[in-house]
């Protein structure tokens, strides 16, 4: 993995992994609607909000999404709500990004995706630069090689034009 200098980003070896099935049986999915979740290139999950009968989606994170299916029309990519609650969209009306925890199952989906992620966070990072305000991003990753059995877990927040960068040129190994 590309070592960032930014003391932001946290690497991999220090965020544990997310566990995606125990994550999924958690949001009411049976064994196999997890099969089948699992044989997606890309996972968005959500965020919980404070109140455990609400499910929070930030806009952003929303967005993503459908860049990401418009942008990589082979790819197959799912958002599994909780099953067991109510959802809400958030926006938040600051000069921020946030984007929820983004798994994807394997190295290759990773590759084709990066630079469309990077290229909408520098979009937006210009943007709001041109409106006077410094945009922050707060991006969580993680990629799982289920051919290989190895997974990486990576977490940045600090200048939406600095974390466009760093996802760019991170590659794993």
């Amino acid at each position: 993995m590309k070592e960032a200098t930014n003391r932001s980003w946290i690497p991999e070896e220090e965020l544990p992994s997310v566990d995606i099935e125990n994550l999924l049986k958690d949001k009411g999915y049976n064994s196999d609607q997890i099969h089948n979740l699992m044989r997606n290139d890309i996972l968005f999950l959500s965020t919980q909000a404070s109140n455990e009968n609400h499910e929070l989606l930030t806009l952003d994170t929303v967005q993503m999404k459908k860049i990401l299916a418009k942008e990589l029309e082979g790819l197959q990519i799912d958002f599994p709500l909780d099953q067991n609650r109510e959802h809400r969209y958030l926006e938040l009306l600051h000069a921020e990004i946030y984007i929820g925890l983004i798994v994807f199952l394997s190295i290759t989906a990773w590759e084709i995706s990066k630079g469309v992620i990077s290229n909408w966070l520098y979009d937006r990072f210009r943007g709001m630069k041109k409106g006077g305000k410094t945009l922050h991003a707060r991006v969580e990753i993680q990629i799982t090689d289920q051919k290989q059995g190895r997974t990486y877990h990576f977490k940045y927040s600090g200048p939406a034009d600095e974390v466009s960068k760093i996802i760019k040129e991170t590659e794993f190994k």
